[in-house]
């Protein structure tokens, strides 16, 4: 009979584990039915539409999104390959491609999930007690803050950027941890951290921060931190090669050079005599500082939620300073020397990219953020709204662990396994400062916060005098406590009248009926967050979409369906985008007493306005059909007055 090791078991059991409890809570939510649950996982699938229609990468447009000005999805397309390979997969057992779409978009987050918590054992059986590995692995696997990543019909990008974090991780403890100075450990690393910032931009607080706390503990160790400028090389490279996929434009000639600059400097890693002997090394640095002054000023404004030019150079910064740093090692000053560097490099970056910290607001007109961006949940501080109990447990829970490992670790020697516990500690503290800002961040924070918690359950000093069955129950007890105060953030975000458990109807049956409205696709204005829903079900163009570059739709939709009612305006926004029916959500209105579509729901209907008949079932939804005609000669006559 095959006997499993100890740590398959335990794979396996977690493995179950996760599965069931997925399936458990979205057969809660949605049913049987195969659905996807917000906004941006409808535009996904849309946009795996697109590219099989198309075969386009380069292609980011939804032309029926937004019309007529189409919607461009930001996000990267390194997630995009992963769903388009298991669609093809899929595909070989479904009777239609479409079919195959949208399993693989239903599925792909749990498997995300699975390659996630693996990663997750292994990275925790590598630094911490190996009887708290299962517990932590666990934790991660029910944590109300991380499973939205992974649920089923649920394929967003952050599922994959806490994989890709993970999985950098993964190879930066194995930097940590090895002896051997294999350099295919740092490749791996850099691979994964090109992976990171390719995925999302917000990555780059760990890539940032893993390489600071490595260099300050590798300072008085030369050989590791060579290796480190080796990896940090190796990763501008791999992002100034992945930043020109996208972009055709100019500004890939720039990336280009910057590769073939950095692909010269590492041959200069391999020994410590190269480094203090090489002429050419000792003024390269400089000659790179001058490249970017040179080259870079006439970078055009750049987007910063996306991979771009920008996060090129600034890994580019990254490796000089490293680079300086390692000449100065063993100077009385060196310290301060640093320091000065830093500020010099910091000034010619920030000078080239002066919008750098305003993150992805930086190309957003400043009344679109007042009348859209400001709606949006995960960009709110978790101080407002019914979020501030909840948050405040998880920060008092994670701030007591955080405190407790430090103290432990002040009496304690420099090892690998206490510079990843910095790390740990260092990732968790940043993004918990990020969170205060934007609860989206919450859940890395978790991420890296859970194995301190676990520390202070089972491993701190406080309570090893205690048996291991009373350590048990203890970690038992905190751990519940954790998952239920956590949770309360889930269950605010649930409307139980919108499942589709607790509805008469489906969407599918719903957005039929509106699909049916004509033979030929038509312009139908509705509220931004209906554009995704009626843009999956029906062969319609739509305004709006929920998306912050989409400045003419976002104003469209917000005129017609959220703003104080103007009809000159109503009128003019409707005539330019030839809108032929209007789909307004009566839930929806509500927020907006004083629209224009408000008031057609309270009756004040303008002749050019017909009601559309639909089932008594959809009564939470009127359609009105618009005469264009009608409109041009009220405007006419409108003209005439003024």
């Amino acid at each position: 009979m095959l006997k499993l090791k100890e740590k398959t078991t335990e794979l396996i059991i977690l493995g179950i584990m996760y599965i069931a409890v997925m399936i458990y809570c979205y057969v809660i939510l949605f049913g049987e039915c195969i659905n996807f649950i917000d906004t941006d996982d409808f535009m996904r699938v849309i946009r795996t539409r697109e590219f099989f229609q198309h075969y386009d990468l380069s292609n980011c447009v939804i032309a029926r999104s937004n019309y007529p000005y189409g919607c461009e999805l930001h996000w990267t397309r390194l997630y995009d390959f992963f769903i388009i390979g298991l669609t093809w997969f899929i595909d070989l057992f479904t009777d239609s491609l479409d079919q195959a779409i949208n399993y693989a978009c239903f599925c792909i987050s749990p498997i995300l999930g699975l390659v996630s918590m693996v990663f997750v054992f292994k990275i925790l059986d590598k630094f911490i007690d190996k009887d708290n590995v299962f517990l932590a692995t666990a934790l991660f696997c029910a944590s109300p803050f991380l499973m939205p990543f992974f649920s089923f019909g649920r394929p967003d990008h952050h599922s994959f950027i806490t994989l890709c974090i993970i999985i950098y991780m993964y190879y930066t403890s194995q930097v940590v941890l090895d002896k051997t100075g294999n350099k295919w450990i740092y490749i791996k690393a850099a691979i994964a951290a090109s992976a990171c910032v390719w995925a999302s931009p917000e990555t780059l607080i760990v890539l940032l921060l893993t390489d600071a706390v490595l260099f300050l503990s590798y300072m008085n160790d030369f050989e590791k931190t060579a290796n480190l400028y080796f990896k940090n090389l190796l990763t501008a490279c791999c992002i100034g090669t992945i930043a020109m996929i996208p972009d055709a434009t100019p500004k890939s000639a720039h990336g280009l050079s910057i590769c073939l600059l950095l692909m010269l400097i590492p041959y200069t890693t391999l020994s410590k005599n190269s480094l203090q002997k090489d002429p050419f090394f000792r003024c390269w640095h400089y000659i790179c500082l001058m490249f970017l002054m040179i080259f870079l000023t006439d970078v055009q404004p750049a987007e910063y939620d996306k991979i771009s030019i920008v996060h090129t150079t600034l890994f580019l910064c990254l490796a000089i300073l490293f680079a300086v740093n390692l000449q100065l090692i063993g100077r009385k000053d060196h310290l301060y020397d640093a320091i000065v560097w830093a500020l010099v490099i910091a000034c010619v970056f920030l000078s080239m990219f002066p919008r750098f910290f305003m993150g992805m607001s930086a190309d957003i007109p400043q009344f679109v953020k007042d009348i859209w961006l400001c709606t949006i949940s995960e960009l709110r501080s978790p101080f407002t709204g019914n979020m501030v109990c909840t948050f405040s447990v998880y920060t008092i829970i994670t701030a007591t662990a955080i405190v407790v490992k430090i103290r432990e670790l002040q009496k304690q020697n420099i090892t690998e396994k206490n510079v990843i516990w910095v790390l740990f500690i260092a990732l968790a503290s940043c993004y918990w400062i990020c969170a205060c800002f934007a609860y989206r961040m919450i859940p890395y924070s978790v991420l890296f916060g859970l194995p301190i918690i676990v520390n202070l359950c089972m491993s701190s000093k406080y309570v090893k005098n205690y048996s291991k069955p009373v350590r048990m129950i203890i970690t038992v007890i905190l751990a519940c406590f954790f998952l239920f105060a956590t949770s309360l953030w889930c269950d605010s975000d649930i409307d139980e009248e919108e499942t589709v458990a607790n509805r008469k109807y489906s969407d599918a049956e719903l957005f039929e009926c509106v699909d049916n409205l004509s033979d030929k696709p038509v312009v139908i204005m509705a509220h931004s967050n209906h554009g995704p829903k009626l843009l999956y079900y029906t062969k319609h163009c739509v305004l709006g979409a929920p998306y912050h570059r989409q400045t003419e739709g976002i104003i469209s939709s917000y005129s017609v369906m959220d703003a104080d009612k103007d009809m000159n305006v109503v009128r003019k926004v409707l005539k330019e985008t030839n809108a032929q029916y209007l789909f307004i959500g009566h839930k929806q209105e509500k927020s907006f007493p004083d629209s224009f579509a408000s008031s057609v729901l309270a009756g004040q209907v303008p002749q050019w306005l017909s009601i559309v008949k639909i089932p008594e079932k959809f009564s939470d939804y009127s359609i009105f059909k618009i005469d264009q005609n009608l409109i041009a000669k009220e405007m006419e006559v409108q003209k005439v007055k003024e």
